[in-house]
């Protein structure tokens, strides 16, 4: 019986910089399991925060229990010495990272997958997102990049922009021959009932960031300043984590700051009921929170380069990097959409970008690595 394993004993709600990662790793779980053939099976190996927030998907036998580490150095042993061991045990045939993080051993008769969303940790580290990252964490994160597209057995990725991307540092570490399949991802934000234009709180959204490259300030102080020159009596909705600099006093009205991490359920709710998503971010992988704000019901504004580019085609909102006036053209674009657009849009961001699809094409990887006949599928 083929045995296939996820990893997701490094993903933690409250210490990531990321619930995306997080997100697609539950989205991928969840529908991979109803893809497998009867003589397939799909070992989770997590630890138990992630495990309720699979709420049974995954049969109970079909999980372990890694101990959520409380210190860097058992993260490290847990992610390096406990994963592999965890494959050889339980005689897993494939283990997948959905972080991307592979061990630096691996037991005979396992093969490693990796996704990786992108290469930001690589750039981060220099410096071409800014000021280069030269701490031990930023390190890190860069060879454990290089680490996985220089040794991993296949690699997984979401845009065509990232496996471009991947590839040239593929080859920097002398392996042109990467293999690696872009499989796309689902929407993690539970569905609502779509909400009337007419209905809806005059109130824009930013989902901050203390990341560069997500241009928290840039995002605020633009939105703020379309506020002021429309004369528009509405407000911005800033969540997530924010350089406080970037924040200004919320006392004239037009800002709110929303501090505390909100479940899925919660932000789904928020973008349903609001304008507009803005997103000013200069580098993705995939650019998440705009295919997740249309696929509620709620345009966005988006920088049209890249990842975004490929994945939001055909969506209005896409803006030139940089430039307030296109910025500003493109809120009043979508600010404009009717019910009739927004649900038209809806509908084609809920086709176009599918769980479904996404653990499809992962387990056709699983098959293609696991000994044993092909089956529907294979490849």
């Amino acid at each position: 019986m083929p045995r296939y394993g996820l990893y997701l004993a490094d993903l933690r709600r409250a210490r990531t910089d990321s619930q995306g990662t997080i997100n697609y790793a539950i989205g991928l779980a969840r529908a991979l399991v109803p893809l497998l053939g009867g003589d397939e099976e799909l070992v989770v190996l997590a630890n138990r925060p992630l495990l309720a927030d699979l709420a049974g998907a995954v049969p109970a036998p079909a999980t372990v229990v890694i101990p959520e580490p409380k210190r860097a150095a058992s993260r490290l042993y847990s992610d390096h010495v406990r994963a592999p061991r965890s494959a050889r045990q339980h005689r897993l045939e494939v283990l997948h990272f959905p972080k991307g993080h592979v061990p630096w051993w691996r037991p005979p008769g396992t093969t490693y997958v990796a996704t990786l969303h992108d290469d930001i940790a690589v750039r981060y580290a220099r410096g071409q997102l800014g000021q280069a990252r030269r701490g031990l964490k930023g390190r890190y994160f860069e060879q454990a990049v290089l680490h996985a597209v220089g040794t991993t057995g296949h690699v997984l990725t979401v845009s065509r922009f990232s496996e471009a991307r991947l590839r040239e540092l593929a080859a920097e570490r002398g392996r042109r021959d990467l293999p690696v399949t872009v499989t796309g991802q689902g929407v993690s934000l539970p569905p609502v009932p779509y909400v009337p234009v007419a209905q809806r709180r005059p109130q824009l959204v930013h989902i901050g960031s203390a990341l560069p490259h997500k241009q928290t300030a840039l995002a605020i102080g633009w939105s703020l300043r379309y506020l002021a020159e429309r004369g528009w009596p509405a407000r911005l909705v800033v969540t997530g984590a924010a350089p406080p600099a970037a924040v200004p006093s919320p006392a004239a009205g037009h800002l709110e700051r929303v501090t505390q991490v909100l479940t899925n359920a919660e932000m789904a709710h928020l973008l349903a009921e609001s304008e507009a998503l803005v997103f000013t971010s200069n580098y993705e992988g995939f650019g998440l929170p705009p295919v997740e704000a249309t696929s509620l019901g709620t345009p966005a504004v988006w920088p049209a380069t890249g990842a975004m580019a490929e994945v939001l085609e055909g969506c209005p909102g896409g803006f030139d990097p940089g430039d307030y006036h296109s910025f500003a053209r493109a809120l009043d674009t979508v600010r404009a959409m009717t019910d009739a657009d927004r649900r038209a849009a809806q509908e084609a961001m809920r086709a176009r970008h599918t769980w479904e699809a996404a653990a499809t094409r992962t387990l056709a990887v699983y098959r293609s690595l696991a000994p044993g006949p092909p089956r529907p599928g294979h490849g």
